[in-house]
């Protein structure tokens, strides 16, 4: 009520809408986004990183949160899954995923935001690190039914490769540039080039990415 600026003992009257939804693109764009962009890296991501999926129960975000594009976990559930905040999780129900930014819950007033379980606290560890807060926008565009909903939940490939972007843009151009020089000074075939760069670029991949790595492994 303080928020909206009505008065408890008054009448006032209140507009109910839908809520708002986030500007899709056009599904022919998106689609071809994806298959030429984000597949491609994702898959890429999994080989030379690995992934990690966890199950974790749907639940109810914090208030303020509504109106963000976020969602809440516990803080050792997303160092397990290798992911700092902000980063970019992908939610997965049914056959809809969604890919948003997350942020940790606050483990000392946990018990306002989980439902945990009064007296065994062994179940409350497990209640508080299953927990996922996703905003009502989220749990709509996923269709998910209801609180306690299972989802599945990993890191973005995608926006790692891009987060990453300029710690392998300077060694790749290294490579090439070294490339093409040997190709002059020691009259290399075209086919050996290639073989050569194709060899050694995912060495490079490999190895710049292996901070990302350890973490999941």
């Amino acid at each position: 009520m303080l928020l909206l600026e009505t008065h408890s003992e008054g009448h006032d009257p209140l507009i109910i809408t839908r809520a708002r939804t986030r500007s899709q693109p056009k599904p022919g764009i998106h689609k071809l986004i994806n298959q030429l962009i984000q597949r491609p890296l994702s898959a890429l991501g999994n080989f030379f990183i690995g992934k990690r999926e966890l199950t974790l129960r749907v639940g109810h975000p914090y208030p303020f949160d509504e109106h963000q594009n976020l969602c809440r976990i516990h803080p050792n559930v997303r160092k397990l899954l290798g992911m700092e905040e902000t980063d970019q999780i992908v939610i997965s129900y049914n056959s809809k995923q969604i890919t948003i930014p997350i942020l940790d819950i606050d483990t000392e007033h946990i018990a306002q935001s989980v439902k945990l379980h009064a007296d065994n606290e062994q179940l409350k560890f497990i209640d508080s690190h299953l927990f996922i807060g996703i905003t009502a926008l989220s749990r709509n565009e996923l269709e998910i039914p209801s609180i306690g909903t299972s989802v599945t939940v990993k890191r973005s490939m995608y926006s790692l490769f891009l987060k990453h972007l300029n710690k392998l843009v300077l060694p790749v151009i290294a490579l090439l540039f070294t490339i093409v020089q040997l190709y002059k000074d020691l009259n290399w075939s075209i086919a050996l080039t290639v073989i050569i760069s194709l060899v050694l670029l995912p060495i490079i991949i490999y190895t710049t990415l292996s901070e990302e790595r350890a973490k999941i492994n």
